[in-house]
């Protein structure tokens, strides 16, 4: 038929044209009486995932570590001096991810932070602890540019300290002196080979002392001074005051201006000695100094660390509900942060976006923001979080999170927290973990989705620092607080006036029962 149709067509027309309608004419005749094509199968295949930190925020933990950062910049103050936080939670709860996304959060803003990683588990074999810490501080990239001479300046103060100390002048003169003897009596070729070996021990020995070379060196020495640590604290407060520009630092270092924090990552698979070493020697040696300790580790870990490690004393110490190991990290961390639990709409969100891809970021509309931005309390701000469309809610808790650390907010919460303060040890430092304690708790419930009353988690908050141990129990089963006949610690702890004070009674607001932990923790 084309063929007609072409020795037929008027001669203004083109040939192409007729041939090109013809060929859509033949494909959609032949498309017609085609079979229709059945969709294809779903696939089934898994994708393979890896079980390093995340780098993709999918929990919603950056508010977490945005309120940590605001922790620590809150206390970062050249006057003050370290100031120690434990993130804890069980293994693989996702420590490890929210270090990072505190480190990338502390590098941002206006004043930049010096994060500096350590991974515990990697170094327990070096001993002492100390030395391979401050060695990984000396050999750190971002150390390295905190002063241009600052690596030269400590190898040449730490000859200059050995000296002090006698040990290195002592090596030196001894070999002065045997070197001196030999060229006098050269001629016996087994004296001068013998001569000469002890000179290069000699020499050797004499590096070792002056300058660490090895962990096993730095051990030797710790064996060996009088004073051990009294060098390697002077050059870790050298290089703290280098590094963040203090006045007191030398001139001709380069002043950065900059806060320091170290996070240490992995303790809790380290073994009971190490732990316990570690943690004294930051606690004794490295105290004085504005620096900002981060560990991760598995609080049932470290306290069991410091109770094995001191067990002769368990008994006279501990108490139910609080042993000894739990007041070794009373008084080493000034904040404890458990991570926020997976919640099942968390927990449904996660896995969507693992076997579905990575999915679109939390999103808030600018009409939900308007709403959070007017409610003049963290209470109403939850009560419109909850009205909201189930895609608008991660990033409108991340807001009010955001928000909780407004200076005004916090002077709400202390002055609020006042009428708990008859329950709390009579002493400065409870009173201050107090308020840290409630501020992370508060962060938590309001990540978790959790309505909660801040008199409901002051009261959480101070059973839980004050006996930790029956704080677990009760995370475990809520309901054994309603049990006369519970196991211990909580048999014992239960019959005490203080712990009935802080459950409160019927008509005190927040009062603990079974209900309200099953609405924290539940």
């Amino acid at each position: 038929m084309i063929e007609k149709i072409i020795e037929n067509r008027e001669p203004s027309e083109s040939t192409e044209a007729w041939l090109y309608i013809a060929e859509r004419y033949r494909s959609t005749a032949l498309a017609a009486t085609m079979p229709p094509t059945a969709a294809p199968a779903p696939s089934e295949a898994l994708p393979t995932l890896s079980d390093v930190p995340a780098l993709v925020d999918r929990l919603n933990r950056a508010a977490f570590a945005k309120a940590l950062a605001e922790h620590l910049r809150a206390v970062s103050d050249p006057a003050r001096g370290a100031f120690m936080v434990h993130l804890h939670g069980p293994w693989g709860a996702g420590k490890s991810t929210v270090l990072k996304l505190l480190d990338a959060e502390l590098k941002t803003g206006s004043d930049p932070w010096l994060v500096i990683d350590f991974n515990a588990w990697q170094h327990q074999r070096l001993r002492p602890p100390w030395w391979s810490l401050v060695r990984t501080l000396y050999e750190h990239p971002a150390a390295r540019g905190c002063a241009g001479s600052w690596r030269r300046w400590w190898r040449l103060r730490w000859w200059q300290w050995r000296a002090e100390r006698g040990a290195a002048i002592a090596v030196v003169v001894v070999t002065t002196l045997f070197l001196v003897t030999l060229l006098n009596g050269w001629g016996n070729s087994l004296q001068g080979i013998t001569g000469l070996l002890a000179l290069v021990g000699g020499l050797i020995a004499a590096q070792r002392w002056l300058v660490f070379g090895s962990a096993k060196a730095a051990e030797s020495y710790s064996q060996q001074a009088v004073d051990p640590h009294k060098p390697m604290t002077l050059l870790y407060r050298y290089f703290v005051r280098s590094c963040a520009g203090w006045t007191g630092a030398p001139w001709y270092f380069t002043r950065q201006n900059r806060p320091i924090a170290i996070f240490i990552d992995d303790l809790d698979r380290c073994e009971r000695g190490y732990v316990v070493e570690l943690m004294e020697g930051i606690q004794t040696l490295m105290r004085d100094e504005p620096v900002a300790f981060v560990i991760a580790a598995d609080r049932n870990w470290l306290s069991s660390a410091f109770e094995k490690h001191y067990a002769d004393f368990a008994g006279d110490i501990g108490t139910p509900g609080r042993p000894l190991g739990h007041l070794f990290l009373d008084k080493f961390f000034q904040l404890s942060a458990g991570l926020p639990v997976v919640t099942a709409q968390s927990r449904d969100r996660f896995w969507r976006m693992l076997l579905e891809g990575e999915g679109a970021a939390p999103i808030l509309s600018d009409d939900s923001r308007t709403k959070l931005d007017q409610a003049p309390t963290i209470e109403a701000k939850q009560a419109i979080v909850a009205a909201l469309p189930d895609a608008e809610q991660p990033a409108a808790r991340a807001a009010i999170v955001e928000a909780s650390y407004a200076p005004e907010q916090q002077k709400t919460l202390e002055h609020r927290l006042r009428d708990f303060a008859a329950m709390i040890e009579p002493n400065p430092r409870a009173m201050k973990r107090l308020v840290n304690a409630v501020a992370i708790n508060r962060t938590r419930a309001v990540l978790e989705g959790r309505d909660v009353d801040l008199a409901t988690l002051a009261r959480w908050s101070i059973l839980e620092m004050r006996w930790p141990r029956v704080a677990a129990q009760l995370i475990d089963e809520p309901t054994l607080l309603d049990d006369d006949g519970a196991d211990e610690p909580l048999g014992s702890v239960r019959k005490l006036s203080s712990f009935r004070q802080i459950l409160g009674g019927e008509d005190d607001p927040g009062r603990l029962n079974s209900a309200r932990l099953a609405e924290l923790f539940g």
